[in-house]
């Protein structure tokens, strides 16, 4: 026991602290009746049927608070469960993403067309690939600057993470009594270990859309 404590726990140094016992294996699970609440919202947002677990994790730092990542598969969907947290990591609110659609520009223009002076994030409104439309979260003007965040992710807390740059932006709806998120964001892998990441995990560079909706704390549980 003594020479394991001078070893330390094996963790990589960069591991963060993370809220609720999440970690890379950990089981998310949405209270199947929560769909029941959700009954009669105009939801695109498919729950996850069963368990959640996490493949990847990370904890970043966002307009003051810390945005913590769990990246999950059920089946064959791909889900992002983000809780946003205060400085000592007291979980405010959590929000399920679910991946509607992934985008591979192949050309200058084509990224131009996302993230050009007048590119689709940051536009004022957002035609979703489910047909919805969305109004415009983060910033002021007819234009705003996307978000730019530099994501750590941990598929394994003792190996070394991948580092991903994202330049996003938040877009939401009415949808009955709840609101329907639309995240969007532009994803370039700037190193780490793919290998190692699971598949719902960002990769190379790509655009992703996530539909996603606000869970109350007492229907998700973490073990």
């Amino acid at each position: 026991m003594f020479w394991e404590k001078l070893r330390g726990d094996g963790k990589d140094p960069g591991y963060p602290k993370l809220p609720l016992d999440l970690r890379p294996g950990a089981i998310i699970s949405v209270d199947p009746a929560q769909a029941l609440l959700f009954d009669g919202a105009d939801l695109t947002v498919p729950l996850p049927v069963g368990d959640l677990v996490a493949g990847a994790v990370s904890a970043s730092n966002v307009f003051g608070l810390v945005i913590v990542r769990a990246y999950a598969r059920s089946g064959e969907d791909a889900y992002l469960v983000q809780f946003n947290c205060g400085a000592d990591l007291t979980v405010n609110d959590a929000t399920l993403f679910h991946l509607a659609q992934e985008i591979y520009p192949q050309s200058e223009g084509d990224w131009e067309t996302w993230l050009g002076e007048r590119g689709l994030i940051g536009g004022p409104d957002l035609n979703a690939p489910n047909g919805k439309t969305y109004g415009r979260d983060w910033g002021d003007g007819a234009q705003a600057e996307p978000v730019a965040l530099t994501e750590t992710i941990y598929a394994d807390p003792k190996a070394p993470p991948r580092v991903v740059e994202h330049k996003m932006m938040l877009y939401s709806r009415e949808a009955g009594e709840v609101r329907e998120y639309c995240l969007l964001t532009a994803d370039a892998a700037l190193g780490g270990a793919p290998e190692s990441a699971p598949e719902s995990a960002p990769e190379s560079a790509l655009i992703r859309a996530w539909i996603g909706v606000d869970i109350p704390l007492p229907s998700l549980n973490v073990y």
